[in-house]
């Protein structure tokens, strides 16, 4: 049996990082090529809710969210509406109760 992956390897001068034997990196490109691609993956999968999962060395950016390519215009329509959810949720959120005098 193969050892399961966890944490950062470089290979030939690209990174790569694993968890639980997965493509994975919460914070930067979980793939960092030496020509300068990058890649953001969660749990194996492409995935970046801050901006293009993938990004070319010449430039061209891919969205992606949960593994489903998105445009660009969709994914800046995903992002307004989650802003949105987040600041009704907090609107909404029950307000602790205030304890009365006796």
């Amino acid at each position: 049996m193969s050892e399961v992956k966890n944490g950062r390897y470089e290979i030939n001068g690209e990174v790569w990082f694993f968890k639980d034997g997965e493509i994975h990196h919460e914070e930067e490109p979980a793939i960092q090529h030496k020509t300068g691609y990058k890649a953001w993956y969660l749990n194996g999968q492409r995935h970046r809710e801050d901006g293009p999962a993938i990004e070319w060395p010449y430039g061209d950016r891919q969205w992606f969210l949960n593994n489903s390519e998105l445009t660009e215009e969709k994914f800046n329509q995903w992002l307004e509406m989650k802003a949105l959810n987040e600041k009704l949720e907090s609107t909404f959120e029950p307000k602790p109760k205030e304890r009365t005098k006796k």
